[in-house]
């Protein structure tokens, strides 16, 4: 492995889309003894897009590290590794006493949001069923097999620790599963930030989706290129808020119909009843 290991994260999250990963971010950024790397780096993962991990070496990856204070606890958030195979085997390769912290949601709910999220922001149009035959959804609707990417996760990465994180724990008492966190990657579960309690990232919809994909590329080619004196100034001044904030439209919820959601239980409830086993846990409000 290149790099400085004294760089490389002490946990990372293997969170999924609209799991809780957001929540996670914003808050653990406000802990005085944790540093995160830019949220969603991607760097384990492959796409037709970029691979990183190839392309770049962990000297790139270990460099959103670099600025960490000494005695830091440092983490990566993301929200594909946990379905992801490429993730997986090259996680496993070198970091396989890793500490992972799992954002899980109610798969049904968790799937529909995902179609909400990309119906608003104009990036897929037509029904959840449809969503569900397209490549994107296929992929999401697997990701919500929680039970069986655990185990493939277990299976490569037997000496590593898993802390496994509920939404629906958060709505019941967010304070109590924010020390959780703490105690788990070892720091400070005495400091919780007001901000726990604080909804984030509700689905909306977006004026132009042209100005998005446009704010997104850029945004992407920024980060990813580690053009940090241009990236840095700017979201220190804000525009990049100002410019979200003006393409930004209304909430945007599409109701999930008796039908289709009989359809997901159907699809998820094995899954869901295995993971009840692991977790020792009652999960029947997933199946209702």
């Amino acid at each position: 492995m290149n790099g400085k290991t004294s760089q490389k994260p002490d946990f990372i999250c293997l969170g999924v889309p609209r799991g809780g990963t957001t929540w996670l971010d914003k808050n653990l950024r406000l802990h005085p003894e944790v540093f995160l790397a830019d949220k969603e780096i991607h760097f384990f993962i492959s796409t037709a897009e970029y691979d990183f991990y190839r392309e770049c070496g962990y000297d790139w990856y270990h460099s959103y590290f670099s600025e960490a204070p000494d005695n830091a606890i440092k983490g990566e958030i993301a929200i594909h590794y946990l379905s992801s195979d490429v993730a997986r085997e090259r996680i496993s390769r070198d970091y396989d006493k890793m500490r992972f912290i799992l954002m899980l949601r109610n798969p049904v709910d968790r799937f529909n949001s995902i179609y909400e999220l990309l119906a608003g922001r104009r990036e897929f149009r037509g029904s959840l069923r449809e969503f569900a035959e397209d490549q994107r959804g296929r992929n999401q609707l697997n990701a919500g097999l929680y039970y069986e990417e655990i185990m493939k996760w277990k299976a490569v990465c037997p000496h590593a620790e898993y802390c496994i994180v509920l939404q629906d724990d958060i709505r019941k008492d967010a304070s109590a599963v924010f020390q959780r966190i703490c105690r788990f990657i070892g720091a400070d579960d005495s400091i919780v930030p007001e901000s726990i309690f604080e909804q984030v990232n509700e689905p909306t919809s977006v004026r132009s989706g042209l100005v998005r994909s446009a704010y997104r590329k850029a945004a992407m080619t920024l980060s990813y290129r580690r053009i940090d004196w241009l990236r840095k100034p700017l979201k220190a001044s804000g525009l990049p808020w100002v410019l979200k904030q003006l393409n930004k439209g209304e909430e945007y919820r599409v109701p999930l119909s008796t039908e289709d959601r009989l359809w997901l239980l159907d699809f998820y409830g094995s899954d869901i009843g295995k993971l009840e086993t692991l977790m020792s846990r009652d999960l029947s409000s997933w199946k209702a």
